[in-house]
């Protein structure tokens, strides 16, 4: 089986939801970042983290957020294509809402329905402790990771997806596909994971 997987801000969705770091000692906010900014900004992210400041995702979380979204074109024409070729479609996000409130959305702007199952929202914690069940009970026996989307990732091979293509903005995020892909290849799995580097102006293609 073939799925093509995406993720949601800024790969079909710009928002104006914001991320933000709390002072340890205050308990006030000592910086604020979009989601662009927060994946472009990893070290200063993990300075904070290091330093015992507290990272904020509560924002991303709320219904309200999505409100604001503003869909990528280039994207919106992209998975209608695919759908109208009977392809198969799931969205791997971060965000921490309920996935009915990710399927309205994309719904909405998209025309699209993309199935629940299909959707994961890796923040939104029944959903995250419902896949990492599925992480350790599937036939591929991954050891649940940190790596949130490293799990999402393993969920849906869990669920018998063999070809896997998946885009997402956050290099970091690409070479966690790159990283399970390895693992598939070192147990002979015959999973393909396609990873493509999510660019406003371009996508990169990695394999």
């Amino acid at each position: 089986m073939e799925i093509y997987l995406f993720d949601f801000d800024d790969t079909l969705f710009v928002t104006q939801s914001k991320i933000y770091v709390i002072s340890p000692t205050s308990g006030k906010i000592e910086k604020s970042f979009t989601t662009d900014e927060y994946r472009t900004h990893h070290e200063t992210i993990q300075f904070y983290m290091s330093n015992g400041y507290n990272i904020d995702y509560s924002e991303t979380a709320k219904k309200k957020s999505l409100q604001t979204a503003v869909p990528n074109k280039k994207y919106k024409h992209f998975l209608r294509n695919l759908a109208r070729k009977g392809k198969t479609l799931g969205i791997l996000t971060s965000r921490g809402v309920h996935p009915i409130y990710i399927q309205r959305c994309v719904s909405k702007h998209f025309k699209i329905k993309i199935p629940l199952e299909n959707i994961i929202c890796v923040h939104h914690e029944q959903t995250y402790k419902r896949i990492c069940q599925r992480v350790k009970l599937h036939d591929y026996r991954f050891t649940p990771s940190e790596n949130r989307k490293k799990n999402g990732l393993a969920y849906f091979i869990g669920k018998g997806y063999h070809v896997i293509h998946f885009f997402d903005d956050d290099d970091t995020n690409i070479r966690t596909g790159l990283e399970i892909q390895r693992e598939c290849r070192e147990r002979h799995f015959s999973t393909q994971i396609f990873t493509y580097l999510v660019r406003h102006s371009k996508t990169n293609i990695h394999k």
